[in-house]
């Protein structure tokens, strides 16, 4: 820790018109973004359940996905959610250079998915590209709790049987059958299945060390059995997400994290504007027995 690092925190909540942080919350910060950011690589993964508009047959992941795409491929303005490029080897795989703790150069390697095959959920289930798309979005899930060091997932919640990446399960009304994912819960059942495995397979502190689930009330639905499944940060929401909002809280979310912001300025970046953005942060910054040592420039 620097005179300098500690003088510049200060000078910037002092200009943000917010109290200094403490000692022990920035050590806390600088830890954790030291264990995110200790690798030359990090792998983050940004996934778009199937959003489908049931008892309507508009779906839209595909327009959403697209909407993020342009967004993180603009010149930077303002924040880092941007300044990609797409890679010329896989069109889902964006890439970007900043520059991590002590300095150094971190490359970040965004791989960007969908669901649906098209904007018509009834279309949808008659097309036979629509299985493997379904299997394409859901491996990119699923392997990044494996693989990926930030796994977002922007969806529905499908009453706690989510995330879900197919065309939902629906009763003769075409409405989705509320039960069937109350009772067998798919997505989540698996989710947890796969940290539980991971668990085993690398000890408690894996190398996810952020999921975000940008859908409806997914606190109360996935929060407290994945912290127990697993030690991992988790960024969720306690109420009712509208399209937009999941979309910049999203975007807010990874902007504040490649700027190395401390806890209470990420939660403030990411519900600015409205404040069904709100998420809650937890178990992501806590103190860490990281190798690296040395100062960290953090952005305020």
């Amino acid at each position: 820790m620097t005179r300098f690092f500690l003088l510049s925190l200060f000078a910037c909540a002092l200009a943000a018109g917010r109290p200094a942080l403490a000692r022990p919350a920035i050590e806390t910060c600088e830890a954790s973004y030291r264990a995110l950011y200790g690798k030359p690589v990090v792998n983050v993964r940004v996934v778009f359940g199937y959003k489908d508009t049931r008892p309507g047959r508009f779906v839209g992941d595909r327009h959403e996905r697209l909407a993020f795409v342009q967004r993180i491929l603009k010149t930077c303005d303002k924040g880092q959610a941007c300044g990609f490029t797409r890679s010329t080897q896989n069109s889902d795989l964006f890439v970007k250079t900043i520059k991590g703790p002590q300095g150094k150069r971190v490359r970040v390697q965004l791989w960007v998915a969908h669901s649906s095959v098209g904007s018509d959920d009834q279309e949808n289930r008659r097309d036979s590209l629509q299985s493997w798309q379904s299997r394409y979005s859901a491996d990119a899930f699923f392997s990044g709790l494996g693989k990926a060091d930030v796994l977002f997932y922007n969806g529905h919640s499908r009453f706690g049987g989510g995330p879900d990446f197919s065309p939902p399960r629906l009763d003769r009304a075409g409405v989705v059958e509320t039960a069937f994912y109350k009772d067998e819960r798919p997505g989540f059942a698996r989710t947890i299945d796969v940290l539980e495995a991971e668990t085993l397979l690398s000890g408690r502190s894996g190398k996810l060390k952020l999921m975000g689930l940008f859908s409806c009330t997914s606190s109360q639905h996935f929060s407290e059995d994945i912290r127990f499944a697993a030690d991992v940060g988790l960024l969720s929401s306690h109420q009712l997400m509208y399209y937009a909002d999941a979309m910049e809280s999203s975007l807010a979310a990874l902007s504040g994290l490649l700027e190395m912001k401390c806890e209470g300025e990420l939660r403030r970046s990411i519900r600015a504007g409205s404040p069904l953005r709100a998420m809650k942060v937890d178990g992501f910054f806590k103190k860490r027995s990281a190798a690296a040592q040395g100062p960290l420039s953090i952005r305020k």
